[in-house]
C-alpha cells in the first residue's frame, strides 16, 4: 500500500479507493490513512461523494476512527452534520459513541468547522484528552 501511495501515480488515490474493499482487515487502517494523505495534500474535491461512501460506514472502532480521522485531514464538509451526530449523541448515562470515536471527531470538527467547534469544546468534558 505504501508502494502505490508513494509511486506518486495521477490516480494512486483511486487505486487506494477501489483495493479497500479487497484488502487484509490489518492493511486497511494504512490504506485509510494513505487515502486521507493523499486525498489532504491535493485537496482533491472531485471525490467528495465518492470517498465519503467508501470510508464512513467502516463498522469497526479502530476503522471507524482512522476514517474520521482522513475525513478531517481531507476536508470533507459533506460529513460534519454525522461528525456533529457522532460528538452530539446522548444516552441516558453517557455518551452513545466510544470516547475515542468522539475525539477523532471532535478533531476533524476543529479543521471542518472552526466557529462550531469554539462553541461546543468548552461543553465537553473531553477538553484535555484533545490534542493538537
Amino acid at each position: 500500500m505504501r508502494q502505490i501511495s508513494a509511486s506518486g501515480a495521477a490516480r494512486r488515490c483511486h487505486i487506494l479507493l477501489e483495493l479497500i474493499d479487497h484488502v487484509d482487515p490489518l492493511v486497511m487502517p494504512l490504506v485509510i490513512d494513505e487515502i486521507g494523505r493523499d486525498l489532504g495534500s491535493r485537496g482533491a474535491r472531485q471525490t467528495a461523494d465518492h470517498r465519503r461512501r467508501r470510508l464512513a460506514p467502516r463498522r469497526r472502532a479502530y476503522l471507524r476512527v482512522k476514517a474520521i480521522e482522513a475525513l478531517g485531514r481531507i476536508h470533507a464538509p459533506e460529513s460534519t452534520s454525522t461528525l456533529k451526530r457522532l460528538v452530539e449523541a446522548k444516552k441516558v448515562f453517557g455518551w452513545v459513541q466510544p470516547e475515542e470515536l468522539r475525539i477523532a471527531a471532535l478533531q476533524a470538527l476543529e479543521k471542518l468547522d472552526p466557529d462550531w467547534f469554539r462553541d461546543f469544546l468548552p461543553r465537553v468534558e473531553l477538553t484535555r484528552k484533545i490534542s493538537r
